[in-house]
């Protein structure tokens, strides 16, 4: 509708119509093993690891309810321990959310006696931020994911530890903790609820779970017409098309059914479904973030291939980085 408006009525102009872009969040389901980054003068030793957090946690944070960035110190760990079973020794060392200072990922301080720390803390989240907006696999912000520092070595020379020198650093550790953590794609999940004709649900029904859909419930309205209300999930990837597809499942029961409504009398939303479309959806809002199944790495699947259009479309080399490329050893 608002492409035939541009075209026709403002801008009677052909236009070059590309396929729609679905925002996207890169993830972890696994703990990555404590890993080591340099300076770029060999200077300065990072040690950190990733895990994923709760999504209990993650909601709450992305929802501000019961956790946010902007909470005291004291009362951020005291929610943490009690509401979701932190360590009271991890929750006292929240160095700061990201990405944006707000965004569902923590980085954790677990140190300890390291001396000069304080100096390089804003070196440290400023990389933290860059690499929760812009993430190792395809530039997409980051969700749902822990980075624990373990362990810093630094020179006594203040010169070696800069802003230069622990910034990259710091972003290579991030992007290595991130890639062997069993890196992911959430996808956002529509709930979505209809109306539609008894008589038109196994054919509703057969749309939704061909595009990975999940109904969750439903409910019969007895009348001159039977009418189903339905709620189900759909992830808004697959959602593009879906309310002229929907509207054409009539099954050949249309002209019945508006034969039988000129005699009736009332209506109300049973006469919105029976004299119009067979089925019409009544609202559709982001409900969650589900995780996509397939490895981001292999392209045949439909994780990996929409890692692959993301990237072409960002003007990214094709492949992901290894891990190798940005851990160092002793």
């Amino acid at each position: 509708m608002c492409l035939h408006d541009l075209s026709e009525l403002f801008c009677p102009a052909p236009l070059r119509v590309g396929t729609p872009v679905t925002s996207i969040r890169e993830t972890i389901l696994a703990d990555s093993k404590i890993l080591l980054s340099k300076s770029p003068n060999k200077h300065s030793r990072l040690y950190m690891n990733a895990q994923p957090l709760r999504d209990d946690l993650t909601n709450a944070i992305e929802n501000r309810t019961t956790i946010n960035s902007k909470m005291e110190p004291r009362i951020l760990a005291r929610t943490l321990v009690e509401q979701f079973n932190w360590e009271q020794i991890d929750a006292r060392k929240v160095w700061c959310f990201g990405p944006e200072q707000t965004g569902p990922n923590l980085l954790v301080d677990m140190t300890k006696a390291v001396q000069y720390l304080n100096e390089i803390k804003d070196s440290v989240t400023s990389a933290f931020q860059w690499i929760m907006k812009e993430g190792p696999l395809c530039d997409e912000p980051v969700r749902g994911v822990r980075i624990n520092i373990r362990d810093v070595l630094m020179n006594c020379d203040a010169i070696h530890r800069g802003g230069g020198q622990i910034i990259p650093a710091a972003r290579r550790c991030f992007c290595g903790c991130i890639l062997s953590a069993t890196p992911a794609i959430a996808e956002p999940v529509y709930l979505m609820e209809l109306q539609c004709r008894t008589a038109n649900l196994g054919a509703v029904y057969s749309i939704i779970m061909r595009r990975r859909g999940q109904v969750i419930w439903e409910d019969h309205r007895p009348g001159w017409e039977t009418i189903t209300t339905v709620r189900a999930h759909i992830p808004v990837m697959e959602s593009f098309g879906l309310p002229s597809e929907l509207r054409s499942c009539n099954c050949g029961t249309e002209t019945a059914a508006r034969r039988a409504d000129d005699g009736s009398e009332g209506g109300g939303d049973k006469a919105a479904i029976v004299g119009g479309s067979s089925c019409e959806i009544v609202t559709m809002v982001i409900d969650h973030w589900a995780v996509m199944t397939g490895d981001p790495h292999d392209t045949t699947t439909r994780c990996g291939a929409v890692v692959s259009r993301v990237r072409s479309h960002k003007c990214l080399p094709p492949s992901i980085p290894n891990v190798d490329t940005f851990i160092d050893k002793l």
